[in-house]
């Protein structure tokens, strides 16, 4: 618990540490679970192309028609759904080792690798899997997203 009573957990926090011209970076922590993150690279929050940016917005259980029942990111320019309002839609955690896997969304693994030139994450299924039961009985939960000291754009 923090000063004010409040409690420090039940965030999940992205912290960006590589900005690269294919891809972005971090590593992702909710309460005790770890690992790394896999998004498109930082291209000016264009929609299907871009990771989105750094900022606080809520996790919200939702149903892809894609990928089942998972956490969907809302707020700032991102909404669940197409909007007038908003840039950006449909951004979730799902399965994916490489940032080629992803429209906009975010991709969680064990480990971060490299293979053939090639930078992603390994066991993303198993991974996206454990986080997802980990969040099952929480919705609208907190998610700070930011850039790690030197890692900005």
């Amino acid at each position: 618990m923090n000063m004010s009573g409040t409690k420090d957990h039940n965030k999940i926090i992205i912290t960006r540490f590589c900005y690269a011209p294919n891809g972005t970076f971090g590593m992702l922590q909710y309460n005790d679970f770890k690992s790394f993150t896999v998004e498109p690279p930082w291209k000016d929050n264009m929609p299907f192309i871009s990771c989105i940016p750094d900022g606080e917005y809520i996790a919200k259980w939702h149903r892809s028609p894609k990928f089942g029942p998972t956490l969907a990111v809302e707020g700032g320019t991102v909404s669940i759904f197409q909007s007038s309002e908003h840039d950006r839609s449909h951004i979730v955690f799902h399965l994916g080792n490489w940032p080629r896997n992803f429209e906009g969304c975010i991709g969680l693994g064990r480990k971060f690798k490299c293979v053939s030139g090639d930078i992603g994450v390994s066991s993303s299924m198993v991974t996206v899997k454990e986080f997802l039961e980990l969040a099952n009985e929480e919705d609208n939960i907190p998610l700070i997203i930011k850039a790690t000291e030197g890692a900005k754009l």
